[in-house]
């Protein structure tokens, strides 16, 4: 922009447009100056912008400025000259001729918390549910009669089979997985010798003989779901395991005289 109007190392005005008569030979030297122009620039709570403050820049210039949230904070959003850019870390003004003004708001940091289970039971909360950053969660297990806790997963980490866990001052998205299982009583095992099962370990077929008349067989995996019942009025009965997977199972019995639970093998 026009600066002002010099004749012998003297400011004559300042006017871009000088009048005079001339008597005499002149020299007159006209001034120039680069525009210059100020960005404003500031920040909420928790986090800083820098540089801050009215910032002085060239015509034609390149600035930047970058933007930092407080420990467990993250940057909410970034309006230039009033207008979102959207949650950004940095921001460059590019080939600057007007003022400008930068402005960041801040937030606390959420995680993700994904809560699973399996076998028959419940999780208190379940499913994937939103915490803020330093923030505690209690979890409460609850298994179905005849059930218990046989595990408590955070993050694949087993934490015991309890049946309450607290997570305290959250910092990162983490994995919560209850496993349930079938509860198998001692007294289950009484009086098996008027029981025969066999074959086992078993890869097809599993036959049950009996003193009494058996009148449900039941096979239920380790974490207690039930992957087969059949209904029987007899002393002997065979059950067909062809198809299940390779494992361990609880087989339950119930005749005349009560209930009984046995291990199986299926190979």
């Amino acid at each position: 922009h026009f600066l002002n109007w010099m004749e012998d190392g003297n400011v004559i005005t300042t006017d871009s447009t000088y009048e005079f008569e001339v008597f005499e030979e002149h020299q007159m030297v006209a001034n120039f100056e680069l525009n210059t122009y100020t960005l404003s620039a500031s920040a909420g709570n928790n986090g800083t912008i820098h540089p801050s403050g009215e910032i002085e820049v060239n015509h034609g210039d390149d600035f930047s400025f970058s933007i930092h949230p407080s420990w467990g904070y993250q940057v909410d959003d970034v309006t230039v000259d009033g207008e979102s850019v959207g949650p950004v870390s940095s921001y460059e003004f590019e080939n600057i001729d007007s003022d400008g003004s930068i402005h960041a708001e801040f937030k606390l940091k959420v995680y993700d918390i994904v809560i699973t289970s399996e076998g028959n039971g419940s999780i208190d909360p379940d499913g994937t549910i939103i915490v803020e950053h330093g923030t505690s969660l209690t979890f409460t297990l609850t298994p179905e009669p005849d059930h218990h806790v046989e595990d408590l997963l955070i993050d694949g980490e087993s934490v015991g089979a309890v049946e309450e866990y607290e997570v305290t001052n959250i910092m990162d998205p983490f994995t919560v997985h209850a496993i349930f299982a079938f509860s198998v009583d001692v007294e289950t095992y009484k009086d098996l010798d008027q029981l025969v099962v066999y074959p086992n370990p078993a890869s097809s077929v599993v036959k049950v003989e009996s003193d009494e008349v058996i009148t449900d067989i039941r096979i239920y995996s380790v974490s207690g779901q039930l992957m087969k019942q059949l209904k029987v009025n007899d002393n002997t009965a065979e059950v067909s395991v062809a198809g299940m997977p390779s494992g361990i199972y609880l087989l339950q019995i119930a005749d005349a005289g009560g209930v009984k639970t046995v291990s199986l093998k299926v190979e």
